[in-house]
């Protein structure tokens, strides 16, 4: 959810830093665009191994393998928490 709202706000940024543009009469990117254009490279950039990857799953960005760390992330949080509040409730009986 943090990644599609993050996503969004990109492409917000991108669409008002392009309508900034288009009004004036000499086309630059400017620092944000240059900044987005480098962070969008970055995120669509293919992993190491690409064969392992692509014979895998049909390949794996940048931006993939944060998805799957943050969902992993997450999921052991909540488990953590579930086991712990499981222990304290054996523990008050």
């Amino acid at each position: 959810m943090i990644a599609a709202l993050a996503v969004a706000a990109l492409k917000y940024l991108q669409a008002v830093i392009k309508a900034q543009s288009n009004s004036s009469l000499v086309p630059t990117r400017g620092a944000w665009g240059t900044a987005l254009l480098k962070l969008r490279l970055l995120l669509a950039h293919p992993l190491q191994p690409t064969r392992f990857w692509n014979g895998l799953c049909g390949g794996m960005s940048v931006l993939d393998a944060l998805l799957v760390a943050i969902w992993c992330s997450l999921t052991i949080l909540y488990l953590y928490f579930e086991i712990m509040r499981a222990f304290a409730h054996i523990a008050s009986k």
